[in-house]
């Protein structure tokens, strides 16, 4: 429903580490999802795309950086915006994958 998707959408933008997508939607299919920073897929069938790492990065650094999630579950769709993803930000993050 559009009131799961705005609570996910909401849990992401508010979380420092973008971890919240789980403790959102608990009983999700992680295998389903897709994720995508810009235009650089990141995530697709339960697993990360380390290979787009380094073009994700750059996607970061952008003035409007936009983060889709699809979960593949359903037509519900939300938007949330957030600010401060301060190049420290994008550092301290970018260190939980190496």
């Amino acid at each position: 429903s559009d009131l799961i998707a705005k609570h996910a959408a909401r849990s992401i933008i508010s979380s420092i580490l973008g971890t919240a997508l789980g403790n959102a939607l608990p009983s999700m299919d992680e295998n389903k999802i897709s994720i995508h920073i810009g235009e650089i897929k990141v995530y697709e069938n339960g697993k990360p795309l380390f290979s787009n790492a380094e073009k994700a990065v750059d996607e970061m650094y952008g003035d409007t950086v936009i983060i889709s999630i699809d979960l593949n579950d359903g037509h519900a769709n939300a938007v949330a915006w957030g600010c401060d993803l301060t190049q420290e930000y994008v550092k301290i993050n970018s260190e939980y994958t190496t």
